[in-house]
């Protein structure tokens, strides 16, 4: 009799365990919609600057000022051109967007580093003066950043192609125009 009383108590102790432990399991999973966030950040010449978002239902919003000129420019010419900013909306299939997210999902690395940006040992001996490149994926609170500075010596090429995938797949060529040399 008293074997099965502390019998029953364990199970009540796995059980409420058990238990426990799935909700704290489900409670870590946010089952919001994921996005993709893309930003492209100036140099020192010319280089493309905007912001690019691909939502999981295939809207993507565009914000940028396409090349800008920094190189030759004064503080008040930059300045004009940063508030010259394009807005703009498109659609993509949401299987598109679903790509694009298992995409980065391929990219992103647990056990290799995934920011090689100015002051990150990923980095050593930066070059500068050059653009950044930062892909975010946001689910709910949580946000992935993969972040690559082209001054660093080396930039891994998974993260630049998944860089050069969303640009595509979002279109940005036709909002950014031409270079003005």
């Amino acid at each position: 009799m008293l074997m099965s009383g502390r019998y029953r108590q364990s199970m009540r102790i796995r059980r409420w365990l058990t238990a426990a432990v799935m909700v704290i399991a489900c409670a870590g999973t946010d089952r919001s919609p994921a996005r993709i966030v893309l930003e492209r950040l100036p140099c020192f010449g010319w280089c493309p600057t905007y912001r690019v978002v691909i939502h999981a239902d295939g809207r993507v919003e565009y914000e940028g000022v396409g090349y800008l000129q920094t190189l030759g420019a004064d503080s008040g010419e930059v300045a004009s051109q940063l508030h010259n900013v394009r807005r703009e909306h498109a659609q993509i299939s949401r299987q598109s967007a679903a790509l694009v997210l298992r995409k980065f999902d391929q990219a992103w690395s647990s056990w290799l580093p995934n920011r090689f940006g100015l002051g990150w040992r990923a980095c050593p001996d930066p070059a500068t003066d050059n653009p950044t490149l930062l892909i975010v994926r946001e689910r709910g609170a949580r946000r992935d950043t993969m972040e690559v500075y082209y001054g660093c010596p080396l930039v891994p090429a998974r993260i630049d192609h998944l860089g050069t995938y969303i640009d595509s797949v979002a279109g940005v060529e036709r909002w950014l125009g031409v270079p003005h040399f």
